[in-house]
């Protein structure tokens, strides 16, 4: 029986030693509508945006402006913000 080889190496911390260059992106503003029954009002879609900045991260996709005029509304919402999260 042979013994499977480490595929990150004999060190595996040396993979993650570019852990400092990783970045968020969260994509339930744009992904969570995507389900049956699932709406998010203009405030709730802030709520959310805020709390992932205040989390850090570092891109919030949103759904695109030209999906419809709430999409494109909303959008301006939350752009306004200020956020720091890239969007």
């Amino acid at each position: 029986m042979s013994v499977a080889s480490n595929p990150y190496g004999p060190n595996p911390s040396d993979f993650l030693s570019n852990v400092n260059k990783f970045e968020v992106i969260e994509s339930t503003l744009r992904e969570g509508e995507q389900f049956a029954n699932a709406f998010f009002t203009t405030e709730k879609k802030i709520e959310i945006a805020k709390a992932l900045d205040d989390f850090g991260v570092d891109y919030i996709e949103l759904t695109s402006p030209v999906a419809s005029e709430q999409s494109r509304r909303d959008c301006e919402a939350i752009c306004k913000l200020g956020l720091k999260a890239k969007y």
